[in-house]
């Protein structure tokens, strides 16, 4: 749990990952859920952020359209956050 914690803090401070999001899918993702979605996002590992979003959701279980929103989201997030300055 204590190296959970410290990738936590560590890809949100190096990378900001988890940066705010208005979502409702992404509010019912837990914060381990949520960076394990951000580092197979940022690893190009589409299909399994979204099984992970999928599996891992609070219910109601969400479905692929809403899945493949988020994805679409946090790619973004993570894009603009790895080219800004600072």
């Amino acid at each position: 749990m204590k190296q959970l914690l410290r990738d936590v803090v560590r890809l949100r401070s190096a990378a900001g990952f988890n940066a705010v999001m208005e979502n409702a899918l992404w509010d019912r993702l837990s914060v381990e859920v949520r960076v394990e979605v951000d580092r197979r996002v940022a690893a190009e590992r589409n299909v399994e952020a979204i099984a992970l979003m999928c599996e891992r959701a609070e219910l109601p279980r969400p479905g692929l359209h809403e899945c493949v929103g988020v994805l679409d989201q946090r790619f973004t997030v993570i894009r603009e956050r790895s080219v800004s300055p600072g």
